[in-house]
């Protein structure tokens, strides 16, 4: 008896080498019987063309796309106009479409807003969120972060503490016998620690 490859329901559903639908929304199915790793594959005739997969609705044919562009080898996603560009030697572009430097790795710029933000939020008020400069041999040589249970911002380098900024705008240099800077004012120095005065 032959096996069932193909299947097409009464409401369109389209099931290859699968004989039901995994979820209500779901339009087609296509199932690799034959290796554990599945792909599919939207290649053009050349290598100049551009293949992708459109997100259409009843208004509108294509509001919605992400594309690969063989011309210039690059993946670009698109809603309303391209809004994210990830290039062949792993340049990412938010709101920009090359980038500013040769060193440069990522690029995002703020197209609706004269303002721009870069954040790294946390899931709660005690965590920490920073950014880390990472190597080949060490994944956080160097980093800042912002300590969101005592409120302190901390630059770290060579792996550890250099410089660390307290929410009563004190800074602390160093992590043994530290030295603390204050302004002249009429802030209470922090811990009673008294050191330079700016």
């Amino acid at each position: 008896i032959p096996t069932e490859r193909l299947r097409i329901d009464s409401v369109g559903w389209l099931g290859l080498n699968q004989t039901s639908k995994d979820n209500a929304g779901q339009v087609a199915a296509f199932k690799n019987t034959s290796d554990t790793n599945s792909w599919l594959s939207v290649n053009v005739n050349n290598n100049t063309g551009t293949a992708g997969i459109v997100f259409g609705d009843s208004d509108a044919w294509a509001p919605a796309y992400i594309q690969f562009n063989h011309t210039h080898n690059r993946m670009e996603f698109h809603n309303g106009g391209e809004k994210l560009r990830i290039t062949s030697d792993g340049w990412i572009g938010a709101g920009q479409a090359s980038s500013d430097n040769a060193g440069q790795v990522a690029a995002f710029t703020n197209t609706s807003n004269g303002n721009s933000w870069l954040s790294v939020n946390v899931n709660n008020n005690t965590g920490t969120g920073g950014v880390v400069f990472g190597r080949s041999n060490a994944w956080a040589p160097a980093y800042i972060q912002y300590n969101h249970t005592s409120n302190y911002m901390q630059f770290f380098s060579n792996s550890a503490e250099a410089i660390r900024i307290h929410s009563d705008g004190q800074v602390q240099a160093g992590t043994s016998a530290p030295t603390y800077l204050k302004y002249t004012g009429t802030a209470t120095p922090h811990n009673n620690n008294c050191g330079t005065l700016l």
